[in-house]
């Protein structure tokens, strides 16, 4: 990874905490929205605060995703396009870094109001991460072509955001079975013995999301809580998994479109 691109990056993230500090200089009432299904006691263990940031610790570290966002959207690969692997491709590179940058943006925006809104932005940006991922393993064993992946990606993810609409309780279930699916479509297409671009960064994006669980459950069980300190479990599954993102997606991106 070139520093220009890190350079670049850092100054659109620089910008972006910029103008969402101003923003929270704001008096929005967030009491007047519909509040979240996880209230009032299954929101985490940071306990909600008055004014515009509710969950400060559990917003800011949100942005995370944002700046991985922004790293994928400015790499500059040096794949051919006759290599075939997904990186090759703009779309595949710019679809991950658009919708991690949604993903900081709507977990920013559901922990600082604690809404309904803001929790739906924050899950449907969850299973568009994750749907690409299983979506691209279902295009590397050729059971979907390239060119529906994104039609299926997106019916898909209007089905998951009705399901939540209407049952804003199986959200987290739904997640999970996402992330199963995920895995499962990688170990289906480890038994095939295919050859693997850098294995290591799925094992790497496979630590950091069980570490960051292992804490996500700590802090909802308030096994591991201090309501009001600074250091919170919640914050600390948002940087890990950012950072798991971040070696999943390069994973993704560095295999080749079609297993030989």
């Amino acid at each position: 990874m070139q520093f220009s691109q890190w350079k670049k990056a850092g100054l659109i993230f620089a910008s972006a905490v910029v103008i969402l500090g101003i923003i929270t200089t704001s008096n929005p009432q967030w009491g007047a929205w519909a509040g979240a299904s996880c209230l009032p006691n299954g929101c985490f263990c940071e306990a909600p605060r008055t004014g515009f940031m509710l969950q400060p610790q559990a917003a800011w570290s949100s942005l995370a995703f944002l700046f991985v966002g922004l790293l994928i959207l400015t790499q500059q690969t040096v794949t051919r396009v006759r290599d075939f692997t997904f990186s090759s491709q703009t779309s595949y590179r710019t679809a991950f870094g658009v919708t991690l940058m949604a993903l900081g943006l709507g977990s920013w925006f559901f922990h600082a109001s604690m809404t309904l809104v803001g929790q739906l932005f924050d899950q449907i940006s969850m299973y568009l991460l994750v749907s690409l991922m299983v979506l691209l393993n279902v295009v590397r064993v050729k059971a979907i072509p390239p060119t529906r992946i994104f039609l299926i990606w997106g019916f898909f993810n209007i089905a998951s955001l009705l399901l939540i609409i209407f049952v804003p309780a199986l959200g987290r279930f739904w997640f999970g079975a996402l992330v199963v699916g995920f895995i499962a479509s990688e170990w289906w297409i480890r038994r095939m013995g295919v050859a693997l671009a850098v294995p290591r960064y799925f094992w790497y994006g496979c630590a950091a999301f069980s570490v960051g669980l292992t804490i996500w459950i700590l802090d909802l069980k308030a096994i591991l809580c201090a309501p009001y300190g600074l250091l919170q479990g919640h914050a600390a599954w948002h940087l890990l998994t950012a950072a798991g993102a971040w070696w999943l997606t390069s994973y993704l991106l560095l295999q080749k479109m079609h297993i030989e």
